[in-house]
């Protein structure tokens, strides 16, 4: 009798560690699968190089889009509609603002604004922006070439592209738009630029990293 029971009290016991043992192992599983979840869920910059796409400005000239990071400055795309504008107050004040902003010279020195309409008519794009005394550049994507390419899929929208023409920012992106604001990214963008000060190149990282040297 104390033999069977010695034996059964060591088959329980077996059995009560296998147990245990396999739920540990799928504890560890399940962790493991969370944890990969999470990370291919995980919110990310995506940086990328602007498309080579051609587009017209409002006078029938061309521009490749993908050559803007030859000019050393931080690229603001901002997609926009004319007949979304004029029926929208607040989209006119955003557009008003943007003009203002990157019309001050040291803004204008790191960071430049592009416009993409995406309007067919273009004769009352031209009427619309002139009588709101607009100087940004406007370029034209009435069949959603560029908005394709970009993902864009509502306007307004906007995408910063950085001094070395590549793309990191886009609000079109939920995951982008969830990790910092426009506002972020822009700084972030413009505090990299590179300039010239005296055929000096300099960093601007908040400051600059070398002083203009006084003339003598």
């Amino acid at each position: 009798m104390k033999t069977f029971s010695s034996f059964t009290c060591l088959f329980i016991a077996v059995i009560l560690l296998a147990g245990l043992s396999s739920t540990s192992i799928f504890a560890q599983v399940q962790t493991q699968a969370q944890t990969q979840a999470t990370r291919s869920t995980a919110p990310r910059i995506i940086t990328s190089s602007v498309p080579p796409i051609t587009l017209a400005n409002l006078l029938g000239d061309s521009l490749r889009l993908d050559t803007i990071g030859s000019s050393g400055k931080v690229t603001v795309f901002k997609f926009w509609s004319a007949w979304a504008a004029s029926n929208c107050r607040p989209c006119e004040l955003d557009l008003n603002q943007a003009n203002q902003y990157f019309a001050q010279p040291d803004i204008a020195a790191k960071a430049q604004l592009l416009t993409i309409n995406v309007d067919k008519n273009v004769p009352q794009i031209q009427e619309y922006v002139t009588a709101q005394n607009w100087n940004f550049e406007v370029l034209l994507d009435a069949n959603a070439t560029l908005q394709k390419s970009l993902g864009v899929t509502n306007v307004p929208a906007l995408l910063i592209i950085n001094s070395k023409g590549q793309m990191v920012y886009n609000n079109s992106i939920p995951q982008q738009a969830q990790m910092m604001t426009y506002e972020d990214a822009l700084t972030r963008a413009m505090e990299q630029v590179e300039v010239l000060v005296d055929d000096k190149e300099v960093e601007i990282d908040g400051e600059l990293l070398d002083k203009k040297e006084e003339k003598k």
